[in-house]
């Protein structure tokens, strides 16, 4: 209690300017070196040194040996919510490339909502592809709370951006997210044409089945016939017929009329279940 009042009381006195500034760094610097052992008063340094102005050493704080001091450093860079200097942005995606703790990369990816798009694209990047975190539940919907907006401003940049990561569910996040957008639709084509086997194709074209299931009919995105011609040579023919016929594409219709009056076929029940009910 004592400590948030002085550091209320100091804040208000350079607000109004009845602090000495010079001294007040000063002794701050001194308090922070006398206790340099000890990372919660470090932190009251670092709170109390930002709250009066003194942020010119904010980012040589990224190499404090506590994790909590240097997330907090990244805390109070995205305070603003305004964009960061490109040499203060550099220094933090530089970081953020080799930092071991997993509460300090929990800070920056809340970082990525208070930036403006340009500046997510390589935080999301150094975060996203660490291992260590492929099995941390928290990190993977804070990215994708800051990333989701760049799937609608670039489609295709994002995808590959998916490839990246150690998270499946964020990888369905973003293509379940491009599928409701027509550029995103044409994106997730160009990536299925590209698949690399028929696991990597049927896994995307599962997606985008599952997110166009909760929408009306679609036009049929540009890029579909290339995407066709790749599902049918990687023998994902499933996958195909059902994409087709989600399109309009006519050449599935057979295929699935003859599936729905074979009493046989497993989806016989599923394709026409009013046929069932009926008799």
């Amino acid at each position: 209690v004592h400590a948030r009042l002085a550091q209320r009381l100091l804040q208000e006195r350079v607000t109004f300017g009845t602090a000495q500034s010079t001294e007040l760094a000063t002794a701050l610097a001194a308090f922070e070196k006398e206790h340099a052992a000890s990372a919660p008063l470090r932190l009251r340094a670092l709170w109390t040194s930002h709250a009066c102005g003194f942020t010119d050493d904010l980012l040589a704080r990224l190499a404090d040996p506590s994790e909590h001091v240097r997330g907090w450093v990244l805390q109070l860079l995205g305070e603003s919510k305004s964009a960061l200097p490109s040499a203060t942005l550099a220094v933090v995606e530089k970081h953020l490339a080799t930092e071991p703790s997993m509460v300090t990369r929990r800070y920056a990816a809340s970082l990525l909502q208070r930036l403006p798009l340009e500046q997510r694209w390589n935080i999301a990047a150094a975060l996203i592809g660490n291992r260590n975190d492929q099995n941390d539940r928290n990190l993977p919907l804070l990215v994708w709370y800051g990333v989701e907006p760049l799937v609608e401003a670039d489609p295709a940049r994002a995808l590959a951006l998916s490839e990246k990561t150690v998270w499946p569910q964020l990888r369905e996040f973003i293509a379940r997210r491009a599928a409701v957008i027509p550029g995103g639709r044409e994106a997730l084509m160009t990536a299925l044409s590209k698949a690399p086997n028929e696991p990597s194709y049927t896994q995307r074209a599962t997606q985008l089945l599952l997110a166009l299931a909760q929408m009306p009919p679609v036009q049929r995105p540009t890029g579909w016939e290339k995407a066709r011609a790749a599902g049918e040579k990687l023998a994902a023919l499933d996958s195909v017929q059902r994409l087709g016929v989600r399109f309009g594409d006519a050449d599935f219709f057979p295929h699935w009329r003859a599936r729905s009056r074979d009493r046989s076929s497993a989806c016989h029940a599923t394709c026409r279940p009013s046929v069932g009910t009926a008799q």
